[in-house]
């Protein structure tokens, strides 16, 4: 009864709280962040065509042992945002709104409204260039992240400084714009010369 009730008041995730099995999935119903998370991947799940759907769910056990094995919030985020990036990139459009990054990076910022307040994004950008006089072949690098945020705190937080770590803002004119966390020394928000920080536009 008590986890019920705080369920209902965090938001739900994709699975009835009632039956929440194992430590992990106890977490994700008490906590807000966690269920919005579970409620995206659930969402857009769902709107991916049949042959997606079926990879998707045959994809999902492996992830869902790995998930259950988290013993702390930060892990089963981290958890949800790299499962997010697969049906994000497959889902139909018409459900998720699109804005691009121009320049060099360039990149595309997909929002999807997953209810209760929460939203849920999809963030690539890709860089082309040449390398020194001594490597003077064009190349490329490429860097792509996920998450859930709230309007009015739309960051994640590293664990340390080597953990990738976000904020959001949306500004005037329907456009977002996209930070790496302050201090963070990890490249897995970026890459060598890609970056998904920036401000979108439609």
């Amino acid at each position: 009864m008590i986890l019920a009730a705080l369920a209902l008041a965090a938001g739900s995730p994709s699975f009835d709280c009632r039956k929440a099995l194992g430590a992990v999935e106890k977490m994700i119903c008490v906590d807000e962040r966690l269920a919005a998370a579970d409620r995206a991947l659930g969402i857009l799940d769902r709107t991916l065509p049949p042959p997606e759907r079926q990879i998707a769910r045959d994809g999902r056990f492996g992830w869902l042992r790995e998930r259950n094995r988290c013993r702390t919030k930060a892990c089963i985020i981290q958890s949800y945002e790299s499962a997010l990036i697969e049906p994000f990139e497959h889902a139909p459009r018409a459900k998720i709104r699109t804005y691009k990054m121009k320049g060099n990076p360039s990149g595309t910022l997909e929002i999807l409204d997953i209810g209760d307040g929460w939203l849920a994004f999809f963030a690539q950008a890709d860089w082309t260039g040449v390398l020194p006089i001594s490597a003077p072949d064009e190349t490329a690098d490429e860097t792509e992240i996920a998450g859930v945020f709230k309007l009015e705190r739309g960051s994640r937080a590293p664990t340390d400084e080597f953990e990738c770590g976000w904020k959001i803002q949306r500004l005037r004119g329907d456009r977002w714009k996209l930070e790496d966390w302050p201090g963070s020394k990890d490249l897995s928000c970026g890459a060598r010369n890609a970056s998904v920080a920036g401000v979108y536009s439609r």
